[in-house]
């Protein structure tokens, strides 16, 4: 039973023990029992800070929302300026796609877009400018080139390319140096950037052609440990593996090679094979010509291509010339100076006479002889002065030998005077003078000296098959000859017209290249 003397008592507010109803401490936790008059204060300034952090956060909230306007504003400009970029460079307006980049990294340096297309563009105009051998040529944007502005636009694309667009940098960074070294700066390691970007990724397209190219080059001052022609030549490969970009390819492979005619015989008859690029397709056929003239030794060039290539390769690629190079349709008549018919066709004889094939080989140094004569025809310079005399005459002479063929030298009229008494009476420069006076011509020195004595003198000589006698005063005569080898029945005078027609489409003019009114 309670008392009531027993003091009123409550609970604590903390840990619920019961203690006297006035107290203000808890005897037993200690906790006060009343909230203080600072308790009521700092509660105050919380709900002030709180109040404060909400206002703080709109106002923030709202310069967040202004600041991402004029972020989003920027973007559509940089986006803006590099669509605008790629239009002028869709155009080939490289000076106009490069100033909107511009614009569009001051707006924003960090752009990745327009880093990357920066670099994009001076790749693509460093390839259209195609470096040929010539030095010191006017370039296409040359101050960009010589002041090495879009070095510094691959260098910083470089930084953070990964290993592959790295190496596509570099490639571009040595075609640069190709093309710096071209207008005259001295110095430049153009081979380290091509081995450092194969180094990164070895079957890199850019790099092996672009190497492939600078190898060759006349005025590459690099040594290497391989024959240059034959490095190259692996680079050119390996890019020709990948089977893209094919036509950049040939081109580039057929720039590097302008000074290197036997290379370009081995590419264009491998592009013909394959049916590539007829329009691109080289058809050298310098080391043919060199064959017959005058200007080259040509027991070294016969060297060069017997070394270079087996026989049967020399005459697939004598009958692939003769058959598909398109500029022989015209070599007939004046515009046959250049001797390449001529010269493919001797070729084709002198590879023939190696393989055993001697009639085959007399049809074709045939041919080349009726070149000459038809060339003559309408040229009156002594131009291949000495080219049957020196080359194919000897070549039948030793046929003739060997197939058991009677050969004489007749004289095949070549640039005659015009106001000569012959020429005046009817002689022709292709014309095969037989007789001189009823006697067998087969020297100039048989025809009369000039003089003051006005002798009728006559000749007889073979056109078209028809033998012709030609009058005229011998102490003016001008007849200038070259000496050819015919078969001696054509002085046989039981020789009969038809069997002279059948004998001059065997000998002089064995095929039908040649118009009859050419000239």
């Amino acid at each position: 039973m309670q008392h009531k003397d027993q003091p009123d008592q409550k609970l604590c507010i903390a840990c619920k023990e019961p203690i006297h109803e006035n107290a203000s401490l808890c005897p037993h936790c200690g906790t006060p029992q009343h909230q203080s008059k600072w308790h009521y204060f700092t509660l105050s300034l919380k709900w002030i800070g709180g109040f404060t952090a909400i206002l703080s956060l709109v106002i923030v909230a709202n310069q967040t929302q202004e600041l991402l306007g004029q972020w989003q504003n920027t973007q559509e400009t940089v986006n803006e300026r590099v669509e605008r970029a790629k239009l002028q460079w869709e155009i080939g307006d490289f000076t106009g796609a490069f100033q909107q980049l511009k614009q569009a990294l001051e707006l924003d340096p960090s752009s990745s877009e327009a880093r990357k297309f920066e670099v994009e563009l001076a790749m693509e105009q460093l390839r259209r400018i195609m470096a040929a051998d010539e030095r010191y040529k006017p370039l296409e944007q040359f101050d960009t080139i010589k002041d090495n502005q879009l070095g510094l636009v691959l260098y910083r694309g470089a930084v953070s390319a990964s290993d592959k667009e790295r190496a596509t940098i570099l490639a571009h960074l040595g075609w640069l140096d190709i093309l710096r070294h071209r207008s005259g700066i001295e110095g430049l390691n153009i081979d380290l950037h091509f081995s450092k970007a194969l180094e990164l990724d070895p079957n890199n397209l850019y790099a092996n052609v672009m190497w492939g190219s600078w190898i060759p080059k006349r005025f590459n001052p690099a040594e290497y440990t391989e024959d240059k022609i034959a490095l190259s030549r692996k680079y050119f490969a390996r890019a020709l593996q990948q089977n893209t970009q094919r036509r950049y390819v040939r081109t580039l492979q057929i720039l590097a090679y302008q000074k290197h005619d036997l290379e370009l015989l081995r590419i264009g008859h491998e592009m013909s094979q394959s049916g590539e690029f007829p329009e691109l397709q080289p058809y050298p056929t310098r080391p043919f010509v060199d064959l017959i003239s005058q200007a080259h030794p040509r027991k070294r060039s016969w060297e060069v291509l017997t070394q270079q290539f087996s026989l049967q390769e020399l005459l697939t690629l004598t009958e692939w010339l003769l058959a598909e190079y398109p500029d022989l349709e015209d070599e007939s008549g004046v515009y046959a100076s250049q001797q390449r018919k001529e010269a493919l066709y001797y070729a084709k004889g002198r590879i023939l006479v190696e393989m055993g094939k001697d009639r085959n080989a007399l049809d074709a140094f045939l041919k080349s002889q009726s070149l000459f004569i038809e060339r003559i025809k309408f040229t009156s310079t002594r131009y291949g002065e000495k080219e049957l005399q020196n080359v194919i005459n000897p070549q039948l002479e030793a046929l003739a030998k060997r197939l058991d063929m009677p050969l004489k030298p007749a004289m095949v009229s070549y640039g005659g005077y015009p106001d000569g008494s012959a020429m005046a009476s009817g002689l022709e420069n292709g014309d095969l003078i037989l007789f001189f006076n009823g006697i067998p011509l087969h020297s100039q020195s048989l025809l009369p000296e000039r003089s003051s004595d006005p002798t009728t003198a006559s000749i007889e000589a073979l056109r078209s098959g028809k033998l012709l006698t030609i009058e005229f005063q011998a102490n003016r005569h001008g007849i200038n000859t070259r000496q050819i080898l015919v078969p001696a029945a054509l002085w046989d005078r039981e020789t009969t017209e038809t069997q002279r027609q059948q004998l001059h489409q065997t000998w002089i003019n064995p095929h039908e290249t040649i118009p009859p009114d050419a000239g």
